[in-house]
């Protein structure tokens, strides 16, 4: 039998979609950074991707008592937002003193040095026939 590890910190990618045959796993290269960073300074960190299809809230709070991790990190994106509502409020009333901590990636419209950020197309404004201002 092996000896459980003990984790500072689980960082997880929960990918949405609407129809589960459509779920695309990107890998998000954040995490990683991260989960390498918090390493080289001494901390024992995981990462974990999961489709919101699944049962992710037990599997969470299974993964978190199994290694008495108290800090849970999740990427937030616009397909999985309304997803991690439910997860979160899910994790927490299992474990209501582990920290959740969300972090958001940048929209591929943000441009790299400029330090501007473009709004999701969602949110654009068209201007033009029939647009009434």
């Amino acid at each position: 039998m092996s000896k459980k590890q003990r984790l500072h910190a689980l960082l997880v990618n929960v990918e949405a979609a609407e129809q589960p045959w459509t779920l695309i796993r990107r890998p998000t290269l954040g995490l990683y950074y991260l989960a390498q960073h918090a390493t080289d300074c001494g901390f024992e960190v995981k990462v974990d991707f999961l489709s919101a299809n699944d049962n992710v809230v037990r599997r969470l709070v299974r993964l978190l008592r199994r290694h008495e991790c108290r800090l849970l990190g999740f990427c937030v994106d616009h397909g999985n937002q309304w997803a991690l509502r439910h997860i979160v409020a899910g994790v927490k009333l299992a474990l209501p003193d582990c920290e959740v901590v969300l972090g958001a990636t940048a929209h591929r419209s943000a441009r790299g040095n400029s330090g501007t950020y473009s709004p999701s197309p969602m949110r654009r404004r068209r201007r033009g026939r029939g647009d009434l201002r």
